[in-house]
């Protein structure tokens, strides 16, 4: 037994309790409870808590896989020490955490992942890294779905600031038993868990209706929603309060406390609204733009040393542009850049040649959305990839 373990089981009952108390928990079902072999935990990544919360409605303490990202500080690195987290590098094959993961499992210890690889900006579960299906055939072991109903509205990624207060309802059912993960295809795997993940946060809230007590309803939306429906205005959103507007025609749109939007004839809810920004990014990825960041936050990673500064940065179709406090400038082409992840609610990090930038975004200076950001960049890096492969 691990010192995280031992934490785990003293503090077990301290630590379910504190996230009842802040998301006012309810147990739909909990098919794991009472599960004391060694188990696989999947679901939609929705919140940075839900794995916590996950392990919270365990019997034992799960090793979860955690981006390498979100340990960049000393408090983060001491407390998934504690909890046994497993990191891992999201854009390459990370050999060493597969194998923590095995070991974990010969072990005895349940372990989990989230299968999209990445946090939603949306309330929508992303598409599953379809190689997970090969993982859970390498484990072996029972796999359990793990579904938090309105932690997304608690949440929202692109929000800041203590959340909103309503009901979050608990559900973990079991997906595959050990027998059933033996005799299923690669096909017949990755169909169930995208069947399990499959999660839209709007469709239950439309049923649900749980009012989630709170203020600032839609201030800092324009991270996530960076397209006006009413004239199609690129990056002109601009949010204060429970209200946000286009700088460019004017429409005015607002954030209700049930987390629904109002105001838009064409799309109530950031899942809809950013389904349909996205299906036009690459049409708008033809035209020429100018997207100009002044003061924003950098951080270089080369090797293990790391440089900060704030820059001006220039985003165009073609390439980003650096200006540096000391007046030297750097151009990355776009086509040349990999490893596109966004972190948190406001940063976006991606490898150039040895070397890892990490962007901070800020609203408040007018900085393009971060969501934007992130799927221009992963649009270029798809098209490169592609590009590679037909070679």
């Amino acid at each position: 037994m691990t010192f995280g373990d031992g934490f785990f089981t003293v503090f077990k009952g301290a630590f379910k309790a504190f996230f009842d108390n802040t998301f006012n928990m309810e147990e739909e079902i909990n098919e794991v409870i009472d599960e004391h072999a060694p188990f696989l935990m999947v679901g939609p990544h929705i919140a940075i808590e839900d794995s916590l919360i996950a392990i919270a409605y365990s019997r034992k303490l799960i090793r979860f896989l955690a981006a390498e990202g979100n340990m960049d500080t000393a408090w983060k690195n001491a407390a998934f020490r504690v909890f046994n987290v497993i990191p891992f590098a999201r854009q390459r094959l990370d050999i060493k955490a597969i194998r923590r993961l095995t070991e974990a499992i010969a072990k005895g210890h349940p372990v989990g992942l989230f299968p999209e690889g990445a946090r939603s900006w949306d309330g929508r579960n992303l598409p599953i890294i379809p190689s997970t299906a090969k993982l859970v055939k390498m484990l072996g072991v029972p796999v359990y779905n793990v579904a938090f109903k309105g932690l997304y509205l608690s949440r929202p990624r692109w929000a800041e600031g203590n959340g909103r207060k309503g009901k979050v309802l608990v559900s973990i059912k079991r997906v595959f038993t050990q027998e059933e993960v033996a005799h299923a295809s690669l096909d017949e795997v990755l169909k169930e868990l995208e069947a399990a993940v499959a999660y839209d946060e709007f469709v239950w809230q439309r049923n649900a209706m749980v009012r989630f007590a709170g203020k600032n309803y839609a201030e800092y939306i324009e991270r996530i929603l960076y397209r006006c429906p009413s004239c199609g205005g690129l990056n002109t959103l601009a949010s204060k309060g429970d209200q946000f507007s286009c700088r460019a025609c004017g429409a005015q749109y607002a954030v209700n406390a049930y987390g629904f939007i109002e105001g838009c004839a064409r799309f109530d809810n950031t899942g809809t609204w950013n389904a349909w920004q996205q299906g036009n990014t690459h049409e708008f990825l033809k035209t020429t733009y100018s997207f100009e960041n002044p003061s924003i936050f950098l951080i270089r990673s080369v090797g293990k040393k790391r440089f900060k500064d704030i820059v001006d940065m220039i985003l165009t179709e073609r390439a980003l542009s650096i200006a540096f406090p000391d007046g030297t400038e750097t151009e990355i082409p776009l086509s040349e850049t990999r490893g596109c992840d966004a972190l948190f609610g406001d940063m976006v990090e991606f490898w150039y040649g040895d070397i890892k930038y990490r962007f901070r975004f800020d609203p408040l200076k007018r900085h393009m959305s971060v969501k934007l950001f992130e799927d221009i960049l992963s649009v270029h890096i798809e098209a490169a990839q592609q590009m590679a492969e037909d070679k």
